[in-house]
């Protein structure tokens, strides 16, 4: 038997009170925006990287995710303007790809790995679009899914 049910308690005194039902947990929060905010993970072979939702970061590095998904977004619009005769202007891939590694790096939990990633990366464009699209759920590049960022 506990202290609380073998002590004497005033009249009315409840010692163990139940939460209203309608009280959630923190670790009912956590899971159902992990779902909801699903992270993105890379097995990086000694460990896992993992890429948060930019609605999971902390605000100073959910900034700087929004400020370069702005310019990437401000890229794009750029490019559906040009005709298809049109060339694309120089620099405008490699200004791309610093950005989606910029935000890979921004939004990992291990800034080592992160590093790992992002070199490798550097050095394959395709191979960046096809994380960082994967990871936003974007099917098309330039085609945003209906997931929040």
């Amino acid at each position: 038997m506990s202290y609380y049910q073998t002590a004497q308690a005033p009249a009315g005194y409840t010692a163990a009170v139940e939460p209203p039902k309608s009280a959630i947990t923190l670790d009912y929060l956590r899971e159902k925006t992990d779902e909801e905010y699903a992270p993105y993970h890379v097995d990086m072979g000694d460990g896992i990287l993992t890429l948060r939702n930019p609605l999971q970061l902390n605000r100073d590095k959910r900034q700087i995710v929004q400020q370069l998904i702005a310019r990437l977004t401000e890229i794009q619009d750029e490019l559906k303007e040009l005709g298809e005769d049109d060339d694309q202007p120089e620099g405008v891939e490699d200004e791309m790809h610093n950005i989606m590694l910029g935000v890979i790096e921004a939004s990992a939990d291990n800034s080592a790995l992160a590093a790992r990633l992002c070199e490798e990366l550097a050095q394959n464009l395709g191979m960046t679009q096809v994380v960082f699209y994967d990871w936003f759920g974007v099917e098309e590049a330039g085609e945003a899914s209906d997931s929040p960022s």
